[in-house]
């Protein structure tokens, strides 16, 4: 337990409350394309069930790791610019964003222990 709470100690609150929101929001959407999709299958009831339940678990464990990943690409992101200040449309900014996060929700099982470990180190 101790561990957890160190590995936690490196994010902010509102920083994490912030990531899991999109995570939850992600997959919320992905397990209504998913029931939808299997709904719309000629498999066995079986096969669907398993295959939801499987899904289900692994956007689970990727929404678990995304605060993780997101840390990662923003320290990443900060690093690389600096102070500097991008004066861009609001237009432009969201879609880009959001395909973002939709790319770090997706990839986080392998981005997650990556961060995970980030945050273990720094909080050595």
């Amino acid at each position: 337990m101790d561990h957890i709470h160190r590995l936690y100690s490196y994010f902010n609150k509102e920083y994490l409350k912030r990531a899991y929101a999109i995570g939850c929001m992600f997959f919320l959407l992905m397990s209504l394309a998913l029931i939808f999709g299997a709904i719309n299958t000629n498999d066995g009831i079986f096969q669907k069930i398993s295959h939801l339940i499987f899904m289900i678990v692994y956007m689970a464990i990727i929404t678990l790791m995304f605060p993780f990943s997101k840390m990662l690409w923003d320290n990443t992101k900060s690093f690389i610019l600096g102070n500097t200040i991008l004066i861009t449309s609001a237009l432009f900014l969201f879609p880009a964003k959001l395909i973002v996060n939709a790319l770090l929700w997706s990839m986080s099982l392998f981005l997650g222990p990556v961060g995970i470990a980030y945050a273990w180190y720094k909080t050595r």
